[in-house]
């Protein structure tokens, strides 16, 4: 009888203790859970604080470069912009130079004839007044020319009519220069202002882009 007490007694023992066991093995694999938790939470606040990190860095990186390339086209607008009103004033400037031109070609031309219809009228005068009178030798005469020096009796023609022939002559070719002279302002004109024309097109396009 005592025997079995003792073996009862010894039963409760072994169960309670394999009781505290269990309970033991219990609390350990939720202290282990609980460990990985915080371990994998721990992980992921690390990992997200490097990506959010890593993120300011592109983000700083990408503001100072986007800073950098606003300044650039600051300055290539700025110059560009310069550049128009420079090209505006040459196009003023050379559209008055080519007025001036035109006008002193106009004085020079219209002169030139005047002249020339003078110089026509008192020929054809001593035409007629050598022919009427018959004469066989012109008389001398030593006229002050239209340049500096004045003009030379010519060989070929001789006296007064053949010196207002060769200044006729002269006045000739001074126009025929002229003519040409205004031929190649007015190209040379009209091939700046075609590529001034080009050019503000294209530096237009770079302000508005």
């Amino acid at each position: 009888m005592a025997s079995q007490v003792q073996l009862a007694a010894f039963e409760k023992v072994k169960a309670a203790i394999q009781q505290l066991i269990t309970e033991l093995k219990e609390e350990k694999a939720e202290e282990i859970k609980k460990r990985d938790y915080c371990s994998e939470a721990f992980n992921t606040n690390e990992s997200a604080t490097f990506d959010a990190t890593n993120k300011g860095e592109d983000l700083t990186a990408r503001k100072a470069q986007l800073e950098k390339d606003i300044e650039g086209l600051n300055k290539v607008l700025k110059e560009t912009r310069e550049k128009i009103e420079e090209l505006k004033v040459d196009v003023a400037t050379a559209t008055y130079n080519r007025q001036k031109e035109v006008q002193e070609y106009k004085v020079i031309f219209g002169d030139n004839s005047l002249v020339k219809q003078i110089l026509e009228k008192a020929l054809e005068r001593l035409k007629e007044f050598y022919n009427k009178k018959s004469f066989l030798a012109q008389p001398e005469v030593t006229p002050t020319g239209l340049n500096a020096g004045g003009y030379k009796k010519s060989g070929s023609g001789g006296g007064a009519m053949g010196l207002l022939q060769e200044i006729i002559a002269d006045g000739d070719k001074d126009t025929a220069e002229a003519l040409q002279a205004e031929k190649e302002y007015q190209a040379a004109y009209e091939a700046f202002m075609a590529d001034a024309k080009s050019s503000m097109l294209d530096l237009g396009k770079k302000v508005e882009s």
